[in-house]
C-alpha cells in the first residue's frame, strides 16, 4: 500500500500553530546563544538547528493546502524589510534575515513546481552542490542558510505531495543547512539526526491537537521575529 507523506503530515489549525511555537522557541535559544553568549553553548546550538527546518515544513504544508503565494508575499515582505537592519545590528554577519530566505524560497517553490522534472532535479543538484562546497569557498549568496535554505521549501513541498524522487534532494539540502566539516564535522553529521528525531516527536505531539482551531494570529511570528531580536540587542547593551 502506498502511503504518501501528505497523509502523515496533515496539519492545520492548532497543530500547525503548535509546530510554529516549537520552531520559534528553538530560534530564540539559538539567537540567545549567538547574541548574548558568544556562541559558546553547544546544546543551544543544537536546539537552534530545529528552527529553520520546521519553519520550512510549515511553509511547505501551507503551500500544499493551497495558501496563495501572493498572501505570503504581502505579509512577509514588510516584516522582512523591517527586520533586516535589526538583524544586521544583532549578528553583523552580512547576511539577509530568515524572513527573506522564506520569502524567496516560497517564490522559488512556486516557479520550480511548474517546471519539467529535469529542471527541478538540476536546481536541487546545484543547490546541494553549493551547500556542500560552501565551507571551502569564499562565495556567499548573502542569504541566510544559503542555497540549501532557498531550495528546501520546494523540495519539502514536492516530497510531501508524493514525489519520492525528490526525497534524496530534500535530505541533502536538510544536511546542507548546517554543513561545517572543516570546524565541526561531528556536529554537522549528528545535528541533522537529532533534529529529525525531535521533529518527528514534535509532529506526533502536535497531531494530538487535531480538530482545534488555530490560536495564533497569522502575523504573530512575523512580528515576533524583529521583536525578539530587538529584545536581545537591548539585553546585550545592558550586559
Amino acid at each position: 500500500m502506498t502511503l504518501r507523506l501528505s497523509s502523515l503530515l496533515v496539519l492545520d489549525g492548532a497543530p500547525l500553530d503548535a509546530v510554529k511555537l516549537v520552531a520559534a522557541a528553538a530560534m530564540v535559544c539559538d539567537h540567545v546563544n549567538d547574541v548574548l553568549l558568544d556562541h559558546d553553548h553547544l546544546p543551544l546550538w543544537y536546539v537552534g538547528r530545529l528552527a529553520f527546518p520546521l519553519f520550512c515544513l510549515v511553509f511547505a504544508l501551507n503551500l500544499r493546502r493551497g495558501a496563495p503565494l501572493a498572501s505570503y508575499v504581502a505579509w512577509l515582505t514588510p516584516f522582512a524589510i523591517l527586520s533586516q537592519p535589526i538583524y544586521r545590528a544583532a549578528f553583523h554577519d552580512g547576511l539577509d534575515n530568515i524572513l527573506v530566505t522564506l520569502l524567496l524560497g516560497g517564490i522559488v517553490a512556486i516557479l520550480l513546481r511548474e517546471r519539467p522534472r529535469v529542471w527541478q532535479h538540476a536546481a536541487f543538484a546545484v543547490a546541494a552542490a553549493a551547500a556542500f562546497a560552501a565551507p571551502w569557498t569564499t562565495v556567499s549568496t548573502g542569504i541566510c542558510f544559503g542555497m540549501a535554505g532557498l531550495l528546501l521549501p520546494a523540495a519539502l513541498w514536492l516530497a510531501i505531495d508524493g514525489r519520492r524522487d525528490v526525497l534524496p534532494w530534500a535530505a541533502l539540502l536538510y544536511v546542507g543547512l548546517n554543513w561545517f566539516p572543516r570546524d565541526e564535522l561531528f556536529d554537522s553529521l549528528v545535528a541533522p539526526v537529532c533534529v529529525l528525531v525531535v521533529t518527528a516527536a514534535t509532529l506526533a505531539l502536535a497531531r494530538r491537537l487535531a480538530g482545534r482551531a488555530r490560536f495564533l494570529p497569522r502575523w504573530a511570528l512575523y512580528a515576533f521575529y524583529p521583536a525578539h531580536l530587538l529584545a536581545l540587542i537591548g539585553l546585550r547593551a545592558l550586559g
